[in-house]
């Protein structure tokens, strides 16, 4: 490598000695500066630096290999370096083969009396049995199996019906039981043939585990005891009738839910929802009284209130996600009213306007928030019932004729008809024994006759009075 440099410099020089022969003789005399840099061999011309040729065009052909050195003296241990990071896992070893059994033990000493346990409490009173149920087709009742004496049912629900068992939105499955019967004669089940109702028969010792499961599109919401997972262990001492409540993801609504009443009355689309005022009103119009209204359809009582933009209202769950809020109402429901049974709601009363119109104010809600009654129901152009704003039909209303009074008929009083008197023979006459009394003078025998036979002619005077009480009758009949 040396060599090769300074044969490489030697020829620099050389070439350079040339380039400047034919330079003055200041220039000749003064000092080449040259040097290897970026691949060339340059001069330096008292400016810059130049370029005066590539080292590769002055590279020879490769020498021949050396001579192999000889081994150098061994270097100095390095420091210790840094602990590596800790290696992956190792694969899973072989399983050992089994150890050999080991020496049996000394027995050991015999282990000292235990103390002695309490007294145990008195056992209580057992309960009277009661009667047993009668037999079904000619088999024994629930009396034939000793120690029966308590029967429970657990059904499934809509919580928002009243007749709860009408959907199906869930059915039971039956866990652990001990001591108990399964009554199968009264087993509800569903067209899946899931059971909707289950009926176990059980003594004090009894119980049994339960669960409810849920349909598809509904959800659990609690027991009729208010217990709220769906599964539960059922004793002796539970309620002995328990229903399993769900309710729909969807709502269960319709607009022909509230359809007007009577077949005399109308209904139209007076204030349709909007952004600015979301809300929507359904007119009622009819020709008698309108002052109810039905709901869209089941759900549970949350809350009422009162407001501008809706007046009185009640809220009214009908979904796990769908409230719709009901005003324009003249009372709230309640007991009293008959509109109202344990939360829920049967009917609204409505404010009248004019006895024979009524608004019904609707409000949607969806988590919380008030949407287009449209996004959970259908669009009300496709309802046929109703009417669009100012296009119903007003009733006109009718006139009740005044209709008189017939004045009474004078019925004519019927002449008596005379009794014919009764041919009497005369009897003969006998001469009268002696009597010591007073005998009636001829005089008092006659007024006696006359008073007897004036007797029919009073009583006959009453007969005019009864027939015209007829006549009042039968006119007051003809009048209504």
């Amino acid at each position: 490598m040396k060599k090769t440099t300074l044969t490489v410099l030697a020829l620099a020089v050389l070439l350079t000695g040339c380039a400047k022969s034919a330079d003055s003789a200041a220039a000749a005399n003064a000092d080449v500066q040259m040097r290897v840099q970026d691949g060339y061999i340059q001069y330096y011309n008292g400016t810059d630096w130049e370029n005066l040729i590539a080292t590769a065009e002055l590279k020879g052909d490769p020498g021949e290999k050396g001579d192999k050195g000889d081994k150098g003296d061994q270097g100095e241990p390095g420091e210790k370096g840094e602990r590596g990071a800790t290696g992956p896992k190792g694969a899973k070893g072989d399983k050992g083969d089994k150890g050999e059994k080991g020496d049996k033990g000394d027995k050991g000493d015999p282990g000292t009396n235990g103390a002695d346990g309490l007294n145990g409490a008195n056992g209580k009173d057992g309960t009277n049995g009661k009667d047993g149920r009668d037999g079904i087709n000619g088999k024994d009742g629930a009396s034939a199996i000793p120690g029966i004496t308590q029967e429970f049912i657990c059904t499934v629900g809509n919580y928002y019906s009243m007749n709860a068992m009408d959907d199906e939105c869930g059915y039971i499955q039956i866990g652990a039981a001990k001591n108990v019967l399964f009554n199968q004669r009264r087993t509800v089940s569903n067209s899946s043939g899931n059971p909707q109702q289950i009926s176990v028969l059980m003594n004090e010792d009894g119980q049994f585990s339960v669960t409810t499961v849920a349909e598809s599109g509904w959800q659990f919401v609690k027991w009729s005891d208010g217990q709220t997972n769906p599964s539960r262990t059922v004793t002796y001492t539970d309620n002995t009738s328990l229903c399993a409540y769900f309710e729909p993801v969807t709502p269960l609504i319709s607009w022909n839910s509230i359809t007007p009443l009577s077949s005399g009355s109308v209904a139209e689309l007076s204030h349709p929802y909007s952004a600015s005022e979301p809300w929507l009103d359904i007119l009622y119009i009819g020709d008698m009284w309108i002052d109810s209204q039905s709901l869209l359809g089941g759900g549970i009582y949350v809350d009422k209130g009162e407001n501008d933009q809706l007046g009185k209202y009640i809220s009214v769950k009908h979904s796990t996600t769908t409230t719709i809020r009901y005003g324009g109402l003249a009372v709230y429901p309640s007991r009293d009213l008959n509109t109202y049974i344990d939360g829920r709601v049967l009917s609204l009363a409505l404010y009248a306007q004019s006895g024979q119109c009524a608004d019904l104010r609707i409000q949607v809600l969806v988590d919380g928030v008030v949407v287009d009654p449209e996004t959970v129901l259908p669009a009300l152009s496709t309802v046929d019932w109703l009417y669009a704003k100012g296009e119903a039909p007003r009733p006109t209303p009718t006139p009740t004729p005044y209709i008189a009074e017939p004045e009474p008929t004078e019925v004519p009083t019927p002449e008596p008809t005379p009794e014919p008197t009764p041919n009497i023979p005369e009897p003969e006459p006998t001469e009268a024994p002696p009597t010591d009394g007073p005998q009636p003078a001829p005089e008092e025998e006659s007024a006696r006759q006359r008073s007897h036979q004036a007797k029919p002619t009073a009583a006959f005077k009453f007969s005019p009075i009864r027939n015209l009480q007829a006549v009042f009758s039968n006119s007051a009949k003809n009048a209504r």
